[in-house]
């Protein structure tokens, strides 16, 4: 999907092949090598592949318009389309209203945040067609306020430079192209390396920190930490229980060969939260409070992540995504941000499945972790690459959350960034 001529897709609903999900997939992967389109309209189709648009969105340097009106987005939906069409940085126009209730409060505001930062980073985007009540009025006007500075730099760009808009675009295209043919190279490279995974130079065993147990052990320093068998194989059962019952979903969309695993979404649970908060050790929390951004460590974040591998499941090398809280609720003050994700251990009759971290960001250096049951794996958020890697046999399961910090001086929204290891991606 490359034709010179093409240069507006209008895929309203209906349209040949709408019920056709390998459509989607592909129209959604084709958009990344895409030097052509400017217009891309999917309002009210069926297209359902929000995860890979937005991993193509974050590549592509032609397109202009993207128009998703009136679709059944989620909140994750939203923030990984703002995100990515912030990295991305041609779109000028983005319609995406959700025919979703988004909810008030802590659950909603995630998605505000990432629309605030969206026509900061992207400073070409003229027009956001984004609906937000009266109670998200300081949200909107940041919004406006960025949205006019960002026509009148373009008119003043326009006035001045001179730059016919096809030249413009033959440079941006000539780039994306190179761009995309060295992340194909690096991609092929990196899974067919990683299809056997290298031997890790440190191994921290169950047994190991077992018998370390009353003790806090210091994986990587300053960065990474498990506190050994804090919580009680009971508490660990009925975990799971709640997660189960509240329900698991599939973690993948066309990403199934990064990650397969299965978790719940929107799980709040205030109790779950403040007992791992009780069980961190207090010399786990000074070390976290004097690491940046140099804040104290108010709560765990009252959204967990429960979710399960079976034998043969994965999660792909990654950076972890942090939380910021933009308005005051019951569970925090306004502008708490997450700094370390939380990892509670709630099954170990397992083989496998150990927590693989490259701490210098590159794959070199693996130290692996496989925490006993009842333990707390915590570690740096956004900057420490890890996967998750292949159950052998056994089922695993976890809870994952995040450290949620006090203000900084600096509490304006910040975006939700979730990023794929260097040479992977969903395409």
């Amino acid at each position: 999907m490359n034709d010179p001529l093409l240069t507006k897709l209008d895929l309203t609903h209906p349209y040949p092949g709408d019920d056709d999900p390998l459509i989607h997939a592909k129209l959604a992967t084709a958009l990344a090598r895409n030097t052509h389109l400017e217009v891309l309209v999917l309002a009210q189709s069926r297209f359902v592949e929000i995860e890979a648009l937005a991993a193509s969105l974050q590549v592509n340097k032609t397109l202009q318009v993207l128009d998703i009106d009136r679709k059944p987005l989620s909140q994750l939906d939203l923030i990984l389309i703002a995100n990515a069409v912030a990295i991305g940085g041609s779109i000028t126009e983005l319609r995406c209203n959700t025919t979703r209730d988004l909810g008030q409060g802590h659950r909603s505001a995630p998605v505000w945040q990432a629309m605030v930062n969206l026509p900061k980073t992207n400073t070409r985007l003229r027009k956001l067609v984004f609906d937000m009540s009266k109670a998200q009025n300081q949200y909107r006007d940041d919004v406006q306020q960025q949205l006019a500075r960002n026509n009148a730099a373009w008119w003043s760009r326009k006035h001045d430079a001179g730059i016919s808009k096809s030249s413009s675009l033959a440079q941006e295209t000539k780039q994306v192209v190179q761009d995309t043919d060295m992340s194909t190279r690096i991609n092929l490279d990196i899974s067919e390396k990683f299809i056997v995974p290298v031997q890790p130079e440190q191994s921290f065993s169950r047994e190991q920190m077992r018998a370390a147990a009353g003790s806090l052990v210091e994986i990587i320093p300053g960065r990474c930490w498990v506190a050994p068998c804090v919580m009680t194989p009971i508490e660990c059962e009925e975990w799971i229980r709640r997660g189960v019952e509240f329900g698991l979903e599939q973690n993948f969309g066309v990403t199934r060969e990064l990650r397969t695993n299965s978790r719940t979404k929107d799980f709040v649970n205030t109790s779950m939260a403040r007992l791992l908060r009780d069980r961190l050790p207090n010399d786990l929390i000074a070390v976290v409070a004097a690491s940046a951004p140099g804040t104290e460590v108010r709560s765990v974040f009252e959204e967990l992540r429960i979710t399960q591998y079976a034998s043969g499941q994965f999660f792909r090398a990654h950076f972890d995504d942090s939380v910021f809280r933009p308005t005051p609720t019951e569970h925090g003050e306004r502008g708490e941000v997450s700094s370390h994700t939380v990892i509670a251990v709630l099954s170990e009759e397992f083989e496998g499945g150990a927590t693989r971290f490259w701490p210098t960001g590159r794959y070199e250096h693996a130290v692996d972790v496989t925490a006993p049951l009842g333990s707390l794996l915590v570690f740096e958020q956004q900057t420490l690459l890890h996967e998750g890697m292949p159950i052998v046999s056994g089922v695993k399961h976890i809870a994952q959350t995040g450290l949620m910090r006090a203000p900084d001086d600096n509490d304006a929204p910040k975006p939700v960034l979730f990023e794929w290891g260097p040479g992977f991606s969903p395409f």
